[in-house]
């Protein structure tokens, strides 16, 4: 079930990490139900589904179809300068 050595199983129990029973010298009990709680608490948990981005149109598409004016420059960074009134930086 666990796939693990028994002396294992003993160290995860001595240590609280395993629900289990001591009884009398060195021995163990553990229920089953128990046990396979454990096991699915043991689980990785499955990963959270990235969140969706929504879609944004470039640059060159909002000129194309007009929402943006073309511009002299062909670069993003050109026409965030131009339209933040930013002057090039000296030579």
């Amino acid at each position: 079930m666990l796939r693990v050595t028994p002396q294992c199983v003993r160290r995860w129990a001595a240590a609280c990490k395993l629900p289990g029973y001591r009884i009398l010298g060195d021995s163990w009990r553990f229920k089953k139900d128990e046990v396979e709680a454990w096991i699915e608490t043991q689980r990785p948990k499955p990963p959270k589904p990235k969140e969706k981005i929504e879609w944004r149109p470039s640059i060159s598409a909002a000129q194309s179809t007009g929402v943006v004016p073309p511009s002299q420059g062909s670069s993003t960074a050109s026409l965030l300068k131009q339209r933040l009134g930013l002057k090039p930086k000296a030579a």
